[in-house]
């Protein structure tokens, strides 16, 4: 997905506040605060894997992905609470399961852990619910695991992105 206003760029060590920032913007209610630390904790250890979206020279959102043999993980994702709205969560989840099916052949399927709160978004792309933990991430916010199997992406892709599958 091409969104005009926004860049997608490595997340640098100097991301850090802008990324906690973003992180405390979405507390309460998609993450809690104890979960700061393992935030922190994860930027430290596996920054190198991890991206910023820019908009007007901001950092406006960031998430993650990885590979576990033929399974991709989203990990931490989100948008600054101030840019919700404006399409930029689409565009990085886009921009991460292309990175994952399109660039890695032998990925099969996507999961991500997420909230009831948040479970809703990834619906909307063709995941599904593999099983909900109540209170699962913190009292109140539920562990929803959900994954994405390669041939519903590369389907449902071009309504998403308006773009050929890759």
């Amino acid at each position: 997905m091409r969104h005009p206003d926004i860049t997608f760029r490595a997340y640098r060590p100097t991301d850090l506040d802008a990324c906690l920032d973003i992180f405390a913007s979405n507390v309460p209610g998609c993450f809690a605060e104890a979960e700061r630390a393992e935030f922190a904790s994860f930027l430290s250890a596996h920054g190198s894997t991890y991206l910023v979206v820019e908009t007007g020279g901001a950092i406006a959102a960031c998430g993650g992905s990885r590979l576990q043999g033929e399974t991709g993980r989203l990990c931490w994702g989100m948008v600054a609470r101030s840019h919700q709205g404006a399409a930029i969560g689409t565009a990085l989840l886009v921009h991460r399961l292309d990175d994952l099916f399109c660039r890695q052949p032998k990925v099969l399927e996507v999961g991500i852990d997420t909230s009831q709160h948040t479970a809703g978004f990834f619906e909307r792309f063709g995941f599904t619910t593999r099983q909900v933990t109540p209170d699962g991430f913190a009292k109140g916010i539920d562990c929803v695991a959900m994954a994405l199997r390669r041939e519903n992406w590369l389907a449902t892709r071009r309504w998403v992105s308006g773009e050929e599958a890759c």
